[in-house]
């Protein structure tokens, strides 16, 4: 189905139709919509948005790719918000019809660009590594072997790592933005691997 601007993408549905003003953002009315004027009222996609609190590693890599994909088109922004949030919000009256093919392509399948989906995944997982994974691994590996341990190697530990993860069928989740993993899991094929080439007892 064609449609001529995103009013008409939205339809009778008014999920996620707001009034952006400058002391909020309010739920706009089907009253709100038929006085409208360009710059007033907009649609947030829900696929196109992220924080804190909601939103992982698809929502990110979709924000990311539109960003760039649509840079110098009018009618739309990325608002931001102060907790590590960012929403595309896009004015009712846009009539760019790529905007609008996103949008339809995005009700049938949740990703703009599988390939920089999987680059952002890394993104993430190499973030969590270098901010806390690696530490909180070395410390589990030592309660479970009961020995005071120090990483000889970071690159043969990450290594060590991504073999654990391969051998334990492990699956990393991206919640509300964040890498997780199940440490637990890993630790089942530690006897398996051999941490001695980047762990050193001491």
């Amino acid at each position: 189905m064609d449609y001529n601007n995103i009013r008409e993408f939205c339809g009778n549905d008014l999920t996620g139709i707001y009034r952006v003003e400058s002391h909020g953002d309010w739920p706009a009315s089907s009253f709100d919509i038929e006085r409208a004027q360009p710059g007033q009222i907009f649609y947030f996609p829900p696929l196109l948005s992220f924080s804190d609190s909601h939103g992982g590693s698809t929502e990110r890599s979709n924000l990311r790719i539109f960003e760039e994909r649509f840079k110098d088109v009018p009618g739309w922004r990325n608002k931001k918000y102060p907790q590590d949030g960012e929403s595309i919000i896009i004015d009712i009256f846009c009539d760019h019809q790529g905007i609008i093919e996103t949008l339809c392509a995005l009700a049938d399948y949740p990703i703009i660009s599988d390939d920089d989906h999987s680059k952002i995944q890394i993104e993430l997982e190499s973030e969590a590594w270098d901010t806390w994974l690696s530490r909180e691994l070395l410390r589990r590996i030592e309660k479970h072997t009961g020995k005071d341990l120090e990483i000889s190697d970071d690159d043969t530990f990450f290594m060590l790592y991504r073999t654990m993860v391969k051998k334990s069928n492990t699956d990393t989740t991206f919640e509300n933005g964040n890498f997780q993993i199940d440490i637990d899991r890993l630790l089942s094929v530690l006897e398996d691997v051999d941490y001695t080439t980047c762990l050193t007892e001491y």
